[in-house]
């Protein structure tokens, strides 16, 4: 049918028949009755209902059914003129190749075919003739036990799956409960709340930041007035301990509160390089203090790293730390638990 059809496009072949196309061109040409439509229509319409009802008889290796409809159809599609016949045309031509495809997958080349109808007409000549089961009846609990027996030569059976639990009895598992304690009544001792113990800690964190601060700042006095005589000292060289990194970090954090609060005043020297010096706000007037304090200040994050921490130290040849080493924190919080 798909040749029929495409060959009549192909008007340069030279096996095409020349009456066909005779054919082709004056039914193009032609008017169609409305009455001629109709049964065209009504025909595709049984065919279409055939090729639904009789899926399995199509379906068939062995039936030659979807070759008569095909033919029938080529032979109906040479009156279509009209687009509606010819889209009944083209699903009807979906359907046989759909049922094609089916019966191509349905073709073996075996010999001894299994065909469902014919296994059960077999099987029910055995049990009528063996197990005594006529007229209808149902299959007793025996019957199948003998016909089980029976089928069971012929099939492969694999060992059961047992579960390796030992010799033992499994008994009924006990689902463990979990309870679960709030977040910070572990370790909170009886008549102390937790809120007390944080404020008090946090206040004496803030004692301790309070003079370090205040030793920083009479250490940089005592260096700006006696050892420099009075001239900026360098940031690098007053911050920076080249025995700790840790406590350089600090340093750092420290003297930004004194330049927070003015107690000191950072800023560039010729060379383009920080340095320090100490404000005397406690002489200074009041003229004086309110345009410092009005000012605008300019702020910055200093952030520093091992590397850069070497490398300053090896510019500046820092040997000895200008601040003076603090202890670690766990000696001095045992020196703080023996005092008290």
């Amino acid at each position: 049918m798909a040749g029929k059809r495409t060959v009549a496009t192909d008007v340069e072949d030279e096996d095409f028949p020349l009456e066909q196309l005779e054919e082709i061109v004056k039914r193009t040409t032609r008017h169609q009755s409305e009455s001629e439509r109709r049964t065209i229509r009504q025909e595709s319409y049984a065919a279409i209902g055939a090729l639904l009802e009789n899926r399995q008889e199509l379906t068939n290796p062995e039936s030659d059914v979807l070759n008569q409809i095909l033919e029938e159809q080529n032979q109906r599609f040479m009156r279509v003129l009209n687009p509606r016949e010819a889209a009944l045309d083209s699903h009807i031509l979906a359907l046989i190749a759909d049922a094609g495809r089916q019966k191509a997958q349905a073709f073996t080349l075996e010999f001894v075919k299994f065909q469902p109808s014919e296994f059960s007409e077999k099987l029910k000549t055995f049990v009528d003739e063996n197990l005594g089961v006529h007229d209808g009846r149902s299959l007793t609990k025996q019957g199948w036990k003998e016909l089980g027996s029976f089928a069971q030569r012929f099939l492969k059976k694999s060992p059961p799956l047992h579960f390796m639990c030992g010799s033992f009895e499994r008994g009924e598992v006990v689902k463990k409960t979990v309870t679960r304690e709030r977040r910070g009544k572990k370790d909170t001792e009886p008549g102390k709340t937790t809120e007390l113990k944080e404020l008090k800690s946090f206040s004496e964190k803030r004692e301790a930041t309070t003079e370090e601060v205040e030793e920083i700042l009479k250490n940089l006095w005592n260096l700006y007035e006696n050892l420099n005589e009075k001239s900026p000292i360098c940031y690098f060289e007053f911050v920076v301990n080249p025995h700790s990194f840790g406590q350089t970090v600090e340093n750092i954090f420290y003297v930004s509160f004194l330049a927070r609060d003015g107690f000191i005043k950072i800023f560039l020297d010729e060379d383009g390089l920080p340095v320090i010096e100490p404000l005397d706000r406690e002489n200074e007037s009041r003229h004086d203090r309110e345009p410092a304090e009005n000012a605008a200040r300019q702020q910055m994050v200093v952030a520093i790293t091992p590397k850069e921490w070497k490398e300053i130290i090896k510019t500046f040849k820092i040997t000895q730390p200008l601040i003076k080493s603090r202890a670690p924190v766990a000696e001095q919080n045992g020196a703080a638990s023996s005092s008290s």
